[in-house]
């Protein structure tokens, strides 16, 4: 497919506030929001590799609705999502739901 958008949604609930790294590889471009609010875009045309771009967000207690919206121009498309501590450790404590 040429000239086409996907789109992930889930819901990312935190059990108190944290600060967390989103990491993000996308093939091609990419855009990030978190609770409603843009907080990564990147125009680019790409293979999708893990950990390309690295995001430092904070999640509120509770429900956090992230969008991934992924560009696609030509060629193959996906993406990778990941949330790690600041010290790049999963954190088990948190719940996805889609």
């Amino acid at each position: 497919e040429k000239y086409v958008v996907g789109y992930a949604f889930c819901y990312v609930e935190a059990p108190e506030p944290v600060t967390v790294k989103l990491k993000i590889g996308s093939d091609d471009g990419c855009m990030v929001f978190l609770n409603h609010q843009q907080v990564w875009r990147n125009k680019i045309y790409r293979k999708a590799i893990p950990d390309e771009d690295v995001v430092t967000v904070t999640l509120r207690k509770g429900l956090n609705p992230l969008l991934l919206k992924v560009s696609q121009d030509g060629g193959g498309w996906g993406f990778y999502l990941r949330i790690t501590d600041q010290d790049d450790k999963p954190l088990g404590n948190l719940k996805i739901w889609l």
